[in-house]
């Protein structure tokens, strides 16, 4: 078919966006012609990634509501909160809005297909396709499906899944396991790369870099403990170098280290990652298999907070393959980091174990396979 229109449906955070830019990286090799549109939730603070790989992006904001949920905080509290109340029924109004929004943009840009990656933005495109019989495919990076996936899934003609074959909330005909899409840069560097790409970035060559990533949103707790962690570390190894991305409005607490390198956001984080000995990160999907892909030795830190917990299945996965190393958000975080860490860089031959088995994890070709899914739809 001359000119397809396909949209890609995501927002709410970093994770769900640079998925969609992989995907569409892929779209546009194999369908030249296609016209890919964005849509994403208005006044989202990651619309800007996209106008940053894509100048000439074609995005669609939309308003979109979201249901609170709190891990950990008992279901009478939340609903008896009425800061909680108030902003959910503001979402309702705003999830309405939303929705007419999607119908007009369904029935004016008349899609071939849709995929929906998730975050609450998807909610509303997901339920007017279902309605209006558009074909659309959702795509879970965790290990357990998003609240919206859940329920809009039974509508989507396939139900896409980065890390497991098996859902209890999807038709089990319907699944498909297919890694998380994350940008072609992401590839294992031979040692001549990351000589160049130490020189480009500022950091020493016979460096042993330490490489933390708390979020795109930031993580506060964990910012604290790492910079608190990381003056005994530098003490204790003359040769480490550290780069902290704190996120967007954090701050680390502290005055800078030398070798101490913070960083708001790392939008080049392929290159970041090849230059790393050791990963310290979230247990988010997309930031798993873009290490995994560059099979680096892997510390996780699941939010034991964020709703459903998430991280903590996608952490707890990995840890039953003895492929990462895990550590529970705790008062003694930063004691638990200097003792991992340590641990990795006074013993060469476990970084080299678990850079093999965290390979199994790698998404190098699910970009390419999602757009091959996509293309079946283009008639």
């Amino acid at each position: 078919m001359k000119n397809p229109t396909i949209l890609l449906v995501g927002g709410g955070s970093g994770g769900h966006i640079t998925p969609l830019l992989a995907v569409a990286d892929e779209l546009r090799l194999k369908y030249p012609d296609s016209r890919i549109i964005f849509v994403t939730e208005r006044g989202g603070k990651f619309t800007n990634i996209i106008y940053k790989h894509y100048k000439n992006s074609e995005v669609k904001q939309i308003w979109a509501g979201k249901l609170r949920r709190y891990h950990g905080v008992s279901v009478w509290k939340q609903v008896l909160d009425i800061n909680t109340i108030a902003l959910n029924l503001r979402d309702i109004v705003l999830l309405a809005i939303g929705s007419v929004e999607s119908a007009y943009l369904i029935l004016t840009k008349r899609p071939n297909v849709i995929f929906v990656k998730g975050g609450f933005v998807s909610l509303p495109v997901g339920t007017v396709a279902r309605i209006l019989r558009k074909p659309y495919i959702t795509h879970d990076s965790d290990t357990l499906p998003s609240l919206t996936n859940k329920m809009i899934g039974r509508g989507a003609k396939l139900n896409l899944m980065a890390l497991t074959t098996h859902s209890k909330n999807y038709d089990p005909k319907k699944i498909r396991k297919v890694g998380v899409p994350i940008d072609s840069s992401f590839r294992p560097a031979d040692q001549q790369t990351i000589a160049l790409i130490k020189k480009k970035l500022g950091v020493k060559q016979d460096s042993t870099v330490l490489l933390v990533v708390g979020g795109s949103i930031g993580a506060d707790r964990l910012n604290k403990a790492v910079y608190e962690a990381s003056l005994e570390l530098l003490a204790k190894n003359p040769s480490l170098y550290i780069i902290h991305q704190i996120g967007s409005g954090q701050d680390n607490g502290s005055a800078q280290h030398e070798r101490l390198r913070t960083v708001s956001f790392i939008d080049n984080m392929s290159e970041y990652g090849a230059i790393s000995d050791i990963v310290i990160s979230r247990a988010g999907a997309t930031a798993i298999s873009e290490f995994a892909t560059l099979q680096k030795p892997l510390i996780l830190v699941p939010n034991p907070h964020l709703t459903s917990g998430h991280q903590l299945e996608n952490a707890d996965l990995l840890a039953k393959a003895n492929a990462c190393i895990v550590i529970d958000e705790s008062p003694d975080l930063a004691v638990d980091i200097i003792a991992q860490t340590q641990g990795l860089l006074d013993n060469t031959s476990l970084r080299k174990d678990l850079s093999g088995k965290i390979k199994q994890f790698s998404s190098d070709k699910s970009a390419r396979e999602i757009a091959n899914i996509l293309g079946g739809f283009i008639k």
